[in-house]
């Protein structure tokens, strides 16, 4: 979460925070990705659905959590459904948890652009 000036030369991966589950934190993190990408800092990424899910305020939160999910997957920085779950109070998973088959689409995106050769191929060696 932290860092300075000269930290995108050592690959660093850094995240947002401890954000709110809300549809303004999650513009707000966009933006600031973007800020840090222009910087030089390219791994960067964020809970996806919020950390602190008391924050969100509306009707529909799988909502939320589908399409932070599905931007989430355009990232670098691994997918992180995380929140602060005193007593298990929130779910996380993507399979249950928001629009699941949507949440599946984009997680099978994430990873089919993510093949290499030798996974192509079924040969690591050449």
């Amino acid at each position: 979460r932290t860092g300075t000036s000269g930290i995108q030369r050592f690959g660093a991966s850094l995240w947002s925070g401890d954000i709110g589950a809300n549809w303004q934190s999650l513009r707000s993190h966009y933006v600031a990705q973007s800020n840090m990408s222009f910087s030089g800092v390219d791994y960067y990424g964020s809970d996806v659905g919020g950390f602190y899910r008391d924050a969100f305020e509306g009707a529909d939160y799988d909502e939320l959590y589908s399409r932070w999910f599905a931007a989430a997957c355009l990232t670098d920085i691994p997918l992180r459904p995380h929140t602060m779950n005193l007593g298990n109070k929130y779910e996380t998973a993507p399979d249950r948890t928001g629009d699941k088959a949507s949440n599946l689409r984009n997680l099978k995106q994430r990873y089919r652009s993510h093949r290499s050769k030798s996974h192509i191929t079924n040969n690591a060696i050449d």
